[in-house]
């Protein structure tokens, strides 16, 4: 990205592609502007070689021939471009035919003014061109009298150039035709289908990040092989979606355009930012009122800047509206600031490896290796076991097992009962769920702590918890396991159903009493990667909390929604801290004094324990 000091002064001229010397101020543009009208006013053939450098050259037509509504003065402008503008219009040129483009921009820069430019430019003077315009609804395309319109805005370029540059058109709802070179302008809204079969030389995609989850990625499906070029063009709206993943697909050959608020000259006078909170004036010609409070936060600001900030509008809508930024746009659900000193409290593992186990769970230990599955943050006893002085729970949150790189983890968390504190992690992207029971049942019998039968289980029961819950309990026979809670019930009774189930009102209290967990320490998360998954939970509306997966998923069936993280897991581990079944300290004692049945299971391990002692003396 070009440094936005470079354009902190607006150069009094300007050089066209084809070398011709505009000037940039309003009055003397304007009189030339006028100084050409009446030299071309009754002169074919001056009007005739207007035409054809404002052909080659888009810059040429634009500064002297198009003009720009704006709304808030409200009046009509002469065309004037910025130099961000110039730089980004050349970039469009280029790849048009041959290349989509991605603008991710601040709001207010003119993008789509400039998009509807470049398609207006060669629908006004070249043969056969035709030319999509995309919108969330029809009357974000084409309304009538709407100044916000697509199509509104293209009547506007029209309307406002001169008699004998203007072709015979046809124009009705969403259609746009010139007549004399046959070219067209359409519009149409997100559909799934939206202009398949056809061909198109381009396509815009207006303020993309802001379609219908599910609508941006039918729309790139449809229109890929249609067009050689789409312009994806929009301000952030989270860290999800279709516009999301354009602007960082490593793999992608599409020309990037960031389009920044500290490049436009009206917005950045006084440019200044700061570093380890030292202050740094990039407008070395800027006068500041004495006693400026300036905002030392790493960022690009300046006094307008300052003064939208200061205008209500919240951290995320600051971050979506002018920052460019894809993280801090979504809503989200964790405070950043709080999960940022809860990495403090986290810590490389004590041990990576896996649990190695017999069929009937008899023989369970850890063996450790390198970048295995499960990460412990505990000490193992001198037999290689977890302490026998605490008790367990296991929260697992269960995705499809299919592997790839975009798939989500099924995760089991592993917390301590006594302390709180989080002491091992399972996350595998390639485990089914039949394959996941087996793992979290071994799981449990490894930290069985003070019981005789093993951890306390908790699972999300939606979608592949289904197999799940049947293996662990008809296969496996572990019954030490949760049985949801009726979450509208005055008293919350439990109900015969084991597992947690997901709904819009029960994720959200139980995301609630995750984050209490963190905030009072009553949750002690090590895990660096967890902490930060909390990041990706974002509001949808003021009573749904969403991952940005979920939000971004490109299957249209909702099948997303049965993804796997961290988050879910260590919440319901969280859950298991206040719900999970009362073990009095005197049973559990007794339990392990007592002599288990001769040949049962109890009894076996209890041998092999004191074998393992014996060894060791």
């Amino acid at each position: 990205m070009i440094s936005p000091s470079e354009f902190l002064l607006l150069p009094a001229e300007k050089t066209t592609w084809s070398g011709e010397v505009l000037p940039t101020g309003l009055d003397e543009n304007m009189k030339l502007r006028q100084s050409l009208l009446a030299q071309a006013k009754d002169n074919k053939a001056l009007q005739q070689e207007l035409i054809k450098r404002c052909k080659v050259d888009l810059l040429f037509f634009t500064n002297l021939f198009c003009w720009i509504y704006e709304p808030r003065l409200p009046e009509r402008l002469p065309w004037v471009t910025y130099p961000f503008q110039d730089l980004s219009l050349h970039q469009m040129t280029e790849a048009l035919t041959h290349k989509d483009v991605v603008v991710a921009k601040s709001r207010d820069m003119g993008v789509t003014w400039m998009c509807l430019l470049l398609f207006f430019h060669r629908w006004l003077f070249f043969p056969y061109q035709t030319f999509l315009l995309i919108s969330r609804t029809e009357d974000e395309v084409d309304k009538t009298d709407d100044s916000d319109t697509l199509m509104w805005k293209l009547d506007f370029l029209y309307n406002h150039l001169p008699s004998w540059m203007q072709p015979d058109i046809t124009r009705h709802n969403l259609h746009l035709k010139n007549e004399q070179n046959e070219s067209l302008l359409d519009g149409r809204s997100t559909t799934g289908n939206v202009g398949r079969g056809g061909r198109r030389t381009a396509i815009l995609n207006d303020e993309l990040a802001a379609f219908r989850p599910g609508d941006d990625y039918k729309v790139m499906a449809a229109t890929q092989a249609v067009t050689n070029t789409r312009l994806f063009v929009s301000t952030p709206q989270g860290a999800s979606g279709a516009f999301y993943d354009q602007c960082h697909d490593e793999n992608s050959d599409s020309v990037q355009i960031r389009l920044h608020w500290s490049q436009h000259p009206e917005k950045n006078p006084g440019l200044y930012s700061s570093e380890g909170g030292k202050l740094d004036i990039l407008d070395k010609e800027y006068h500041f009122p004495p006693g400026y409070r300036f905002t030392l936060d790493q960022k690009y600001r300046s006094p307008w800047y300052d003064r939208e900030c200061k205008r209500g509008l919240p951290k995320h809508l600051i971050a979506q509206e002018l920052d460019i930024d894809f993280g801090g746009s979504g809503r989200t659900f964790f405070d950043p600031g709080e999960l940022k000193q809860l990495e403090g409290g986290c810590r490389n593992p004590v041990l990576t490896g896996a649990v190695s186990f017999d069929e009937g769970f008899q023989e369970v230990s850890f063996i450790e290796s390198k970048g295995g599955p499960l990460r412990l943050w505990c000490n193992l006893d001198p037999i290689g076991l977890p302490s026998r002085e605490e008790d367990y729970a296991i929260g697992a949150d269960i995705a499809t097992g299919l592997a790839g790189k975009s798939a989500s983890n099924s995760v089991l968390s592993v917390v301590s009962l006594v302390t709180g504190e989080k002491v091992a992690e399972y996350a595998s992207h390639d485990t089914p769920p039949t394959e996941l029971a087996r793992q979290a049942v071994a799981l449990c019998k490894f930290f069985r702590g003070r019981t005789t039968f093993g951890a306390f289980l908790i699972w999300e029961d939606n979608g592949p918890g289904a197999s799940f819950r049947k293996a662990v309990m008809e296969e496996y026979e572990y019954t030490n396991v949760y049985y949801r809670r009726s979450e509208e019930h005055a008293l919350k009774v439990k109900s015969k159903s084991p597992g947690w189930y997901s709904t819009a009102k029960t994720k959200l209290i139980l995301l609630t009493e995750y984050g209490i967990g963190l905030r009072t320490g009553k949750f002690l998360n090590r895990s660096f990667e967890a902490v930060r998954e909390c990041g990706f939970y974002v509001y949808v509306d003021s009573n749904k909390i969403e991952h940005v997966k979920v939000r971004g998923t490109m299957d249209p069936t909702g099948a997303g929604e049965n993804h796997g993280d961290r988050v879910i897991a260590d919440a319901l581990a969280c859950r298991a801290l206040k719900d999970r079944p009362t073990l009095k300290l005197e049973e559990t004692k007794a339990a392990s004094m007592s002599n288990p049945p001769p040949g049962s299971y109890a009894q076996r391990r209890r041998e092999r324990d004191l074998e393992k002692r014996r060894q060791m003396v």
